[in-house]
């Protein structure tokens, strides 16, 4: 058919700023499915815990990686 597909592996360093722990919340439930209230609370007591302040923003102490597929396709020109 002439179409070559392509991938390329993205690895990128993280580090994620959040003004308040509900805006962590909502970025979360983003990536998941929302919340249970008991699920919500949990999250909500790990973050207090784990959340620092930096330059008046909320900042993870944890900083990790994101590994990402960038995938697409060119048509071969005849």
């Amino acid at each position: 058919m002439g179409i070559m597909a392509n991938v390329e592996i993205l690895r990128s360093k993280v580090r994620v700023q959040f003004p308040a722990i509900e805006d962590v919340i909502r970025d979360l439930e983003w990536r998941t499915e929302p919340f249970t209230p008991v699920e919500r609370d949990k999250v909500k007591q790990y973050l207090e815990k784990n959340l620092v302040m930096e330059q008046a923003s909320m900042r993870l102490t944890h900083e990790g990686y994101s590994v990402w597929a960038l995938i697409w396709w060119e048509k071969e020109n005849k």
